[in-house]
């Protein structure tokens, strides 16, 4: 049995999940126009990386310093391998339409 408090828990987070998405396409939107890569973007992306840590994250040079995105070194470097393959999956996807 659900209670009513676990109904809201859940709905207040997937809520949140859905602003967190909504905020990536509207800045990706504001930044570049580009409606079908924004919203393959936003989709995609990890819920935890805003629109504005995916630009830090393409336009750095190696060696970023993972404290500004308060992770180790080892999860950094994780979540910026995620970060390109969406990067490229969405990019590709724009190349082929």
């Amino acid at each position: 049995m659900e209670f009513e408090s676990d109904k809201t828990y859940k709905d207040t987070i997937w809520m949140r999940l859905r602003l967190a998405t909504l905020n990536k396409k509207i800045d990706c939107m504001i930044a570049s126009g580009r409606i079908e890569e924004c919203h393959c973007l936003a989709e995609r992306l990890p819920v935890q990386v805003a629109f504005v840590d995916y630009l830090r994250i393409i336009t750095s040079a190696p060696g970023l310093d993972s404290a500004q995105f308060g992770l180790s070194q080892t999860d950094f470097s994780r979540l910026s391998g995620m970060v390109w393959s969406v990067r490229d999956q969405c990019l590709a996807t724009q190349r082929i339409k």
